[in-house]
C-alpha cells in the first residue's frame, strides 16, 4: 500500500554493479538533522525525523535487493528495489536507477534461463524481508512517539494507524489498555482514540483498513486467519473457515509455479450484500468490474468475492480464480496482459479445472465440453491477435456468452503454450514469464517514466517472442483444442 508522500532529498551517486553504492546515506538528508534551530516548529522537527527513518529504511530494501540480484532472484530483488522506491516516494535516486537497470531488457541476465528458487531459498528471503519489514516498523514508532510526546497528536495518530493498518492484525493490549507491538507501546489515550474507532471481528479490534473504511455500512463480519491468509465473510465463521482451508491448499501450488513467495498475508472477503460490493468498486474507482463476482484489488492488497451473485456451486472456484490474481499480484509489479492475467487464474480456479474432493483440491481437470465447444468450430471465439488485445473487463456487460468464452480460451491458450506447443515454445513461454516478472515492473505507476525511459510492456515483448509463429501457432492451437 502506498505510503503519505515524504518529503526525501537525496544527493546520492550509484552504479547498478554494486560498487560504491551509497558511501553516506543520503548524506544532504543527514546532514540536515543538526541544522534545525530552537525557533523550528515541531512539525518540521517531526517531518525531519520521519523523513530520515524513511530514507534509511529505503536504503536497507535497495541494498537487500541488489543482494538478491546478485544471487539471481531477479523476482524477488525487483520487488525490494520497488519497495526501496515506494518508501522514499521515488526520491531515492539510488533505487530509481538501480530499478532502471533492472528493467534494461538488454542485460544479459534476461539472456539466460533462470532456475526456480528453491524451497529453502524463499525460506531465506522470507525472513529477511520480514526483517526489514521490523526495522522499518520500529524506526516508524519512534518517530510516532517522538510526535506525540511534542504534542502533535494528530501527526502521531497518522502514523499509528498507518503501522497498525499495514499490519492487519488484531489489536493487542497490555493490561492498562496500552495497544502493544512488538517494537514498544502506544500512550494510553491514543489507545483509547484507536479502540473506540476500531473494528470487532470475532470479538476482537482490528483498525478500518481501506476495505472498512469504504463500506461503513458494514457492522458483522467473521474470520479465520493464519500468517499466511486471512477470510473474512459477511455470513458466518463457518464459511470463513471452509474457505481459508482450501484456499490455504492453492497457495504452495503458486509458490511452486512462480517460484515466489508473498512477503505479508494475504487476505479475502467474502461479501453477501451486492450493494456493498459495488460500494467499494464505486471508492476504490474500479465501476466497470460491477457486473463480475470477484475482483483482486492490487491496491488494497486483497481479494473480494460477490458471494450474493456467485452460485453455491461456483463459490471455491471464483475465490480460488480470484487468490491467484491477489498472488500474483503480491509478487510481481509487472502489468501482465489480460489475456495471460485470467488464463492463470482460470489455471486454478476454471470451471472443472478444480476440484474438491473430502476437503481436498486437486488441479489437474478440464473444463467441461460446453465451455470449449464455443471455442473449437468452426473456428476460434477469439482469432490469437484479437485474444491477446482483448481486456476481460471490456467484455463483462456485453450480453451473451462472450466473456465465458474469453476466459475459457484464456485458460486454453496459457495450457497450450505450457504443454501442448512443445518443448521449444513452453522454454520461450517461461523464459517470457520470467523476464516480464522480473524486469517488467510497471514505473509508470511508480512515476519513473520521466526519468528512466518507457520499456516495452508484457504483450510487446510476447509480440517480439511469438509474433512471427502467431498463424502457426493459431492453427496448431486450434487442432489441440479439437483433441482437447
Amino acid at each position: 500500500m502506498p505510503r503519505r508522500r515524504s518529503r526525501i532529498t537525496v544527493d546520492a551517486e550509484c552504479r547498478y554493479d554494486g560498487s560504491a553504492m551509497f558511501p553516506s546515506l543520503f548524506t544532504l538528508l543527514l546532514a540536515a538533522a543538526g541544522l534545525f534551530h530552537p525557533a523550528d516548529d515541531e512539525r518540521s522537527r517531526f517531518l525531519l525525523l520521519r523523513n530520515k527513518a524513511l530514507a534509511e529504511s529505503s536504503q536497507r530494501h535497495l541494498e537487500y535487493g541488489v543482494r538478491l540480484r546478485r544471487q539471481g532472484l531477479c523476482v524477488q530483488a525487483a520487488e525490494q528495489v520497488v519497495r526501496a522506491v515506494e518508501t522514499a516516494n521515488g526520491e531515492n535516486a539510488g533505487a530509481r536507477t538501480v530499478l532502471g537497470s533492472m528493467r534494461d531488457l538488454n542485460d544479459k541476465i534476461w539472456r539466460r534461463r533462470l532456475p526456480k528458487p528453491s524451497r529453502s531459498a524463499l525460506d531465506a528471503y522470507a525472513r529477511e524481508a520480514h526483517k526489514l519489514d521490523v526495522a522499518d516498523e520500529n524506526a516508524l514508532l519512534e518517530a510516532a512517539l517522538w510526535a506525540y510526546k511534542a504534542q502533535i497528536f494528530e501527526e502521531a495518530h497518522a502514523e499509528y494507524l498507518e503501522i497498525l493498518e499495514r499490519r492487519g492484525e488484531p489489536l493487542e493490549f497490555t493490561s492498562s489498555g496500552s495497544i502493544t507491538l512488538g517494537g514498544g507501546t502506544l500512550p494510553e489515550k491514543e489507545s483509547e482514540r484507536i479502540r473506540g474507532e476500531a473494528i470487532s471481528i470475532n470479538d476482537r479490534l482490528y483498525v478500518r483498513d481501506r476495505f472498512l473504511a469504504a463500506v461503513p455500512q458494514l457492522k458483522t463480519l467473521f474470520e479465520e486467519r493464519d500468517s499466511r491468509l486471512c477470510v473474512r465473510s459477511t455470513r458466518s465463521l463457518e464459511e470463513a473457515r471452509t474457505i481459508h482451508a482450501l484456499v490455504l491448499q492453492l497457495l504452495p501450488v503458486l509458490e511452486e509455479e512462480l517460484g515466489a513467495r508473498p512477503t505479508r498475508g494475504l487476505m479475502l472477503v467474502l461479501l453477501d450484500d451486492a450493494a456493498s460490493y459495488e460500494s467499494y468498486l464505486d471508492a476504490a474507482h474500479m465501476p466497470e468490474n460491477k457486473p463480475a463476482f470477484g475482483f483482486a484489488d492490487k491496491l488494497s492488497g486483497m481479494a473480494i468475492v460477490c458471494t450474493a451473485k456467485t452460485g453455491a456451486q461456483d463459490l471455491v472456484g471464483v475465490c480460488l480464480h480470484e487468490m491467484a490474481h491477489e498472488y500474483h499480484y503480491s509478487v510481481s509489479r509487472a502489468t501482465m496482459p489480460s489475456w495471460y492475467d485470467e488464463g492463470l487464474a482460470e489455471s486454478y480456479g476454471g470451471q472443472g479445472v478444480v476440484r474438491v474432493q473430502d476437503g481436498k483440491l486437486a488441479f489437474d481437470g478440464v473444463m467441461p465440453p460446453a465451455r470449449l465447444s464455443p471455442l473449437r468450430a468452426p473456428k476460434l471465439a477469439f482469432g490469437l491477435r484479437e485474444l491477446l488485445e482483448t481486456r476481460a473487463v471490456t467484455l463483462l456487460a456485453q450480453p451473451g456468452d462472450r466473456a465465458h468464452a474469453y476466459y475459457a480460451e484464456c485458460w486454453a491458450f496459457v495450457r497450450f503454450l505450457r504443454s501442448g506447443a512443445g518443448d521449444e515454445v513452453a522454454s520461450r513461454f517461461e523464459q517470457w514469464e520470467n523476464t516480464c516478472r522480473g524486469a517488467l515492473v510497471d514505473a509508470q505507476i511508480l512515476g519513473l517514466e520521466s526519468t528512466s525511459g518507457k520499456a516495452p510492456s508484457a504483450s510487446d515483448l510476447f509480440l517480439k517472442s511469438f509474433g512471427r509463429d502467431l498463424p502457426k501457432l493459431e492453427e496448431a492451437f486450434s487442432a489441440w483444442l479439437a483433441k482437447l
